[in-house]
């Protein structure tokens, strides 16, 4: 059985797989499997994983009918058969140094999670985004990730696979928004994991200028809020989580008006009303001044206030 199990979700990724496919055989550490999930790609992607594939026996690939990146990642769990999981995106790319690196400090450290800094790369730069918790507690590291600026992605981060088991998680298929983190979610608030941080990034996040902040589809909408209802239900019940339980309200709202969702004024203006309290007190001057005027009905200018 290998060490680690890499999954590696693709759809429609032919332009980029293969920088990330090199970056994965070009690892220090050699006792790794890529599961590989073609998720119904109408490209060459799935050719490009075959071909791969045939080249190193640690690969393996998956075709199947696109169903969404949380069905495939869940897929690719299911068939891990390594001590330790991590995931990939295809149009990313990984230091050399990384799983040697983060599976000597999990065995040293008797580590169930090895947290690691990551690289956001964008415009010819990488910058890395520090990701050290306020301790390694449990409790510090799941309200950092919804209040501390912590990342919930998964791809800079080591897991045991007992620990999916154990926690029962899960990706639940159609949330496509911070699947990651939901899992992760499950994750901290079912069990309690030695977690270990590595000051140092590997992995590398390339910005593509999308997001479902940026340009919202009525499917994409719909999974953010499965995601924050489903959230809900692994969250503390203090005020702290209040905070970010207001801030899933105030998120659909201003994703909801800066892609003219609403169906008419009379909805806008009762939904403003509704999270009025929650718009003025946790948003910038900028955004303040654009949700009063949604209040005043002055929705033109609030479109030029409120944007991200």
């Amino acid at each position: 059985m290998p060490e680690i199990s890499i999954i590696l979700a693709a759809y429609n990724a032919e332009k980029t797989i293969n920088r990330m496919l090199d970056s994965i055989i070009c690892q220090t550490f050699s006792d790794w499997e890529l599961i590989a999930i073609d998720d119904g790609s109408s490209d060459s992607t799935g050719r490009i994983l075959d071909n791969y594939a045939g080249k190193d026996n640690r690969i393996r690939v998956i075709h199947k009918k696109n169903g969404g990146v949380a069905a495939a990642r869940q897929d690719g769990i299911d068939s891990a058969e390594g001590e330790y999981t991590i995931h990939a995106d295809a149009d990313d790319w990984v230091e050399p140094d990384m799983l040697e690196d983060m599976h000597d400090v999990a065995k040293k450290d008797n580590a169930d999670i090895v947290i690691a800094d990551f690289f956001t790369d964008a415009n010819g730069k990488s910058i890395i985004t520090i990701q050290q918790p306020t301790s390694l507690t449990r409790e510090d590291v799941l309200y950092g990730l919804y209040a501390k600026g912590l990342f919930g992605g998964l791809c800079h981060k080591l897991i045991k696979k007992s620990v999916y088991d154990k926690a029962s998680a899960f990706f639940i298929p159609g949330i496509n928004y911070c699947e990651d983190l939901l899992v992760l979610t499950q994750i901290l608030s079912r069990t309690t994991p030695k977690i270990s941080y590595i000051p140092k990034a590997y992995y590398h996040y390339v910005v593509n200028g999308e997001s479902l902040t940026q340009k919202v589809s009525a499917d994409g909408l719909k999974s953010m809020r499965r995601f924050h209802k489903e959230a809900i239900k692994f969250l503390p019940d203090d005020k702290n989580y209040q905070k970010v339980k207001n801030s899933f309200d105030k998120n659909e709202f201003t994703v909801y008006f800066t892609n003219r969702l609403y169906s008419n004024r009379s909805e806008l203006q009762e939904e403003y009303r509704r999270l009025k309290p929650i718009l003025l007190v946790s948003s910038g001057l900028r955004w303040r001044i654009g949700y009063l005027c949604i209040g005043l009905g002055w929705t033109f200018l609030a479109h030029r206030l409120i944007r991200f």
